[in-house]
This record gives C-alpha cells, sequence and structure tokens, in this order.
C-alpha cells in the first residue's frame, strides 16, 4: 500500500466529485486479489493481479459538479460502485 498527495481532480462535463466519506472492501475484491474460481484469473490475472488496488464502493456528499451533470446537486449524498476496474482510494472521487 502507498499513502501519497495527489491533486485534487476537477470533474468532467457529466461527472461528479464527491468526498468519500465511507468506504468498503468485500468479497468481490478478495476475489480480484486471490480468486475462488480458477476460470476468474483470466479476467483478474493470471499469475498475479493486475489490479492491485482494493476497494470498489464509495459513499459521501457532492462536492463539484460538471457542466452537464444535472442528477446532483452540491452537497447531496452520493453512492457508486467502481466496478469492474475502477478502484477508489482517497478523500475525494470522481464518478
Amino acid at each position: 500500500m502507498q499513502v501519497r498527495e495527489i491533486p485534487k481532480p476537477v470533474p468532467a462535463a457529466g461527472d461528479v466529485l464527491v468526498r468519500v466519506e465511507a468506504a468498503s472492501v468485500n468479497r468481490a475484491d478478495l476475489d480480484a486479489i486471490v480468486p475462488r474460481w480458477a476460470f476468474l484469473r483470466l479476467f483478474f490475472g493470471l499469475r498475479r493481479p493486475r489490479v492491485k488496488r482494493v476497494g470498489l464502493d464509495v459513499a459521501g456528499v457532492v462536492e463539484a459538479v460538471g457542466e452537464e451533470a444535472t442528477r446532483f446537486k452540491i452537497g447531496a449524498c452520493a453512492w457508486a460502485t467502481a466496478a469492474p476496474w475502477g478502484r477508489r482510494r482517497a478523500s475525494t472521487a470522481v464518478l
């Protein structure tokens, strides 16, 4: 695991920026690292995991919205699943 500072992302036209207040690590994350079924290795890596980060689900509060994002407003609650490859593990996430 690596901790580092990165610039705060800016949402694209149809995206929202969420301040992450909760995140999960669940069975789907574990299957990406150590698959229970051999055929899953075709998707996640034959000898070792392709993606070494875990965390699919995030929940938080909308901080900024893109120009074309009309469904969410600043201050609204938001939840997202970043499956299958878009792992999020930060204080903010663009969804």
